[in-house]
C-alpha cells in the first residue's frame, strides 16, 4: 500500500486545565522532536473562600482536579497523484 502522506515535523505541546476554574486552559509553547522538554511556568489565578487567599485547611480538604494533556501537532502533506497537488494540515 502506497503512503498517502509524509510527515515533515512534529510539534508537541501541553495543555493544563483545572476543573471548576473559569479560566481558559493554559498551553505551553510547542517543542520539537521525539523527546520534547518544556521549561515553562503556567500560572493559574485561584482564590479561597470569599475571594481570599487559601488557608492550609482549604488546600488539604479540597479535591481539585488538574488535567494535563499532551498533544502532538504534526504537519502532514497529502499528495494527490492525479493533480500532483499538496495539501497541508
Amino acid at each position: 500500500m502506497k503512503d498517502i502522506y509524509q510527515s515533515k515535523r512534529v510539534e508537541p505541546f501541553v495543555e493544563v486545565r483545572i476543573e471548576g476554574l473559569s479560566q481558559e486552559p493554559l498551553v505551553t509553547e510547542m517543542s520539537e522532536g521525539s523527546q520534547p522538554e518544556w521549561n515553562e511556568l503556567l500560572t493559574f489565578i485561584m482564590r479561597g473562600e470569599n475571594g481570599g487567599k487559601f488557608k492550609k485547611d482549604d488546600l488539604l480538604n479540597n479535591r481539585i482536579m488538574i488535567y494535563i494533556s499532551i498533544f502532538d501537532r504534526e504537519l502532514i502533506i497529502f499528495k494527490d497523484d492525479s493533480s500532483q497537488s499538496e495539501y497541508k494540515l
